[in-house]
């Protein structure tokens, strides 16, 4: 095909319409008539309208999006409503960068995402209380953590903290991606008490809390029972190895748009 343009079939994205115009996309299916956008939707829960403006938000390019994947359940009755088609699509993660590591537990839990919303009060309790959390991240005194070193830092660590909040609300929870990365890091997983979550794991291959008194508590027992906790981490490890990797989830997606083609 040399000198030749190459013409492509789909364009997969994760963006909003406050990141892109609606019209360039247009632009370019124009330009490749056979073109199909695809949307992956990880924050419809609070994004799909952003910060209350429909045209910002997904919802403002559904006019030119031919297949919505959403990381919210609930939402693909949201985009079927508006005549586009939808897929629940969860998040995951790659064996390539997360996977355990036969290194020494240097740290009792270790946080790794940015200092804002309710996380600084979460990991401040748990301080109080007597548990270490060791963190990385944009606004933490230890300042970011480079993707390279991540996996090390998880499995140096007996517990990982996660998030599961969105920003300040304390009732509205998304699933993340370090629900996966940890996971699949092979290390004791603790967050919030998702309903997604224990859709996608096992009851008993995560820690999962309602409320701050309640991550002192299962983390505090957790960190006592070394048998319990290493049983839930290989566990979730062996789940999620088999359930929840991006090779899991596009042979997944492919499966379903041969089925929808026919094919």
């Amino acid at each position: 095909f040399s000198g030749l343009e190459a013409i492509p079939d789909i364009l997969l994205m994760q963006t909003a319409a406050w990141r892109i115009r609606s019209q360039d996309l247009k632009q370019l299916k124009t330009k490749y008539r056979e073109l199909k956008v695809i949307n992956i939707s990880m924050d419809d829960r609070h994004a799909y309208y952003h910060y209350g403006k429909k045209d910002m938000g997904v919802y403002g390019l559904l006019d030119v999006i031919d297949l919505a994947l959403t990381a919210a359940p609930e939402a693909v009755e949201w985009y079927l409503k508006e005549g586009v088609p939808s897929v629940y699509f969860p998040e995951a993660s790659s064996l390539d960068f997360f996977f355990p590591m036969n290194v020494a537990k240097k740290f009792d839990v270790g946080f790794v995402g940015a200092r804002y919303g309710n996380r600084e009060k979460l990991i401040r309790e748990l301080n109080h209380n007597g548990i270490e959390v060791t963190c990385y991240g944009k606004g933490w005194e230890n300042g970011m953590l480079a993707l390279s070193d991540t996996n090390e830092f998880f499995n140096s660590c007996k517990v990982i903290l996660g998030s599961g909040e969105i920003g300040y609300c304390k009732d509205l929870y998304a699933l993340k991606l370090r629900d996966f990365d940890a996971a699949l890091s092979g290390t004791c997983y603790a967050t919030h008490a998702n309903i997604d979550l224990k859709d996608l794991f096992p009851a008993d291959t995560l820690v999962l809390c309602s409320d701050l008194d309640d991550f002192v508590s299962k983390i505090a027992d957790i960190l006592q029972d070394d048998a319990r906790r290493e049983h839930m981490a290989r566990k979730s490890f062996e789940w999620a190895k088999e359930h929840h990797t991006y090779e899991t989830r596009f042979t997944s997606l492919f499966a379903t748009l041969g089925v929808l083609n026919g094919g």
